[in-house]
């Protein structure tokens, strides 16, 4: 098929070349399907040899729960201490997965499996960051304390053995620090009750003291040492009744001896021995009863420190004992929910996914090939291609294979016009370019310089035979 071109300096084609026409892409397509189907093809046996001898690797899991339990224990007595007890072992999230993922628990299982892969040919080139990073997968599931651990290999029985031996080591590594924090919270607490024995027996001592020399005791004088009683809850401290009682006995003798004194006056004077003894007697005891709310308050301060270092000595005690009876028990390890299992289907690699990117590539790479090889050849191929490079209008098409139709064509353009050139750029057999002739057309040849000879010129083209260096120069 050729294209017959009328040369003219009127309207000329509009074609973009940036502009991206499907057809042509289509076309170009089916001009080089030899090379794109070889080239897919190659792709996809590629793919076929890769798939069989790639080494498949596997993945196996088990998931663990996280536990903490030696704070809470704690913290049900005394939250205060609860906390800071707590505070010494337990961790982020974040900080336990890089701790649980390091050679401080993981060393032992790098070694069984650098044993393991030098005994069964497998690679054994990888330090411990490598191999971590490469083989294991740790991580929380979703706002839960379970954790999750996979184990990458190509190897289905080092898989399984992996990890059992981490899954081991982890429930080893909970109990050691369940016992680390047991100790550690049980030496804080030694230490506090030392301290607490010692700053209770001094504001006992503080307190009898003061009682004894305030009167503030029994009505006899002594302190009641029973503890039976004096342990009250913390803020909530009252005056112990013997004390309140021994102001109110002052208070009445003090009243009696001023009535004694009135009653006696009537018969003594003031000057004699009597009336001085008792007038000596009631300023004694009118002068110790002066400032009786200071010597309360004071009463009270000191009751309610003596009563506070007693409560929190017990507590501490207390607490010490549980801990105590903790460590005589094994702590519990981590609890296994699910034991190591290995997934049925390898996660590499995947036969469907594998052979769609192959045949993929295979496309992209034949499609790049079939433009290239157009572009080399510099043949032009489309309609566009040619509006693109050429100033003139489409007149007709002609077939190679209906002589006389192509011929009826020519003859309505020539119009019998003698003086009728003929550029032929087409790939017409010898006998219908000799017939073309015979209907007053004058063949030009290379020298493009005899066109001004002739009144018309026609420019016969045809798709995949002219170069894109020939219409230029036309």
């Amino acid at each position: 098929m050729s294209k017959i071109k009328n040369i003219s300096n009127n309207n000329p084609s509009e074609y973009l070349y940036g502009e991206i026409d499907l057809k042509d892409i289509l076309s170009t397509i089916l001009r080089e399907k030899k090379i794109i189907l070889f080239t897919t093809f190659t792709s996809g046996l590629l793919a076929f040899f890769y798939l069989l001898n790639a080494r498949p690797i596997w993945n196996g899991s088990f998931e663990i729960l996280i536990q903490e339990e030696v704070a809470n224990k704690s913290g049900e007595i005394n939250p205060l201490i609860g906390k800071f007890t707590g505070s010494l072992g337990q961790n982020s999230n974040e900080t336990l997965k890089k701790i649980l993922k390091s050679p401080l628990v993981l060393k032992p299982v790098y070694e069984y499996v650098q044993n393991y892969s030098s005994e069964n040919n497998l690679s054994t080139k990888n330090n411990f960051e490598s191999w971590s990073e490469k083989h294991l997968n740790i991580d929380f599931t979703e706002s839960s304390s379970v954790l999750k651990i996979n184990y990458l290999s190509s190897d289905k029985n080092l898989i399984l053995n992996a990890l059992n031996l981490i899954s081991n080591e982890y429930q080893d590594y909970s109990k050691q620090e369940k016992e680390y924090r047991l100790n550690k919270t049980i030496s804080y607490l030694i230490n506090q009750k030392k301290i607490m024995k010692i700053k209770s027996s001094k504001s006992q001592e503080a307190f009898n003291d003061f009682s004894i020399k305030n009167g503030l005791g029994n009505l006899d004088g002594i302190v009641n040492l029973d503890k039976t009683n004096t342990i009250k809850s913390l803020g909530n401290i009252s005056f112990k009744s013997s004390s309140t009682q021994r102001f109110k006995s002052q208070f009445l003798a003090l009243e009696e001896l001023e009535a004694e004194y009135i009653r006696l006056s009537s018969a003594y004077k003031p000057e004699s021995k009597e009336m001085k003894f008792l007038k000596r007697k009631i300023e004694t005891l009118r002068n110790s009863l002066k400032k009786p709310s200071e010597i309360l308050l004071k009463f009270n301060d000191l009751s309610a420190a003596k009563e506070r270092d007693e409560v929190l000595l017990s507590k501490v005690s207390e607490e010490l004992e549980i801990l105590k009876l903790e460590k005589l028990n094994s702590p519990d390890p981590w609890k296994i929910i699910s034991e190591p299992t290995l997934d049925e289907d390898k996660i590499f690699p995947k036969e469907s996914s594998t052979l769609l990117i192959f045949i993929f590539v295979g496309i992209l790479i034949s499609l790049l090939i079939a433009i290239l090889k157009e572009k080399v050849s510099d043949k032009i191929f489309t309609k566009n291609g040619i509006n693109s490079l050429i100033k003139c209008d489409l007149i007709e098409t002609i077939y190679n294979h209906e002589a006389d139709l192509s011929i009826e064509i020519i003859n309505k353009i020539t119009k019998n016009d003698q003086e009728v050139g003929l550029i032929n750029y087409s790939n017409l057999d010898n006998n219908f370019l000799n017939k073309l002739l015979k209907q007053n057309l004058n063949l030009v040849g290379e020298d493009i310089n005899n066109l001004k000879d002739f009144n018309k010129i026609i420019l016969l083209i045809e798709k995949g035979f002219i170069t894109s260096k020939e219409l230029k120069i036309i």
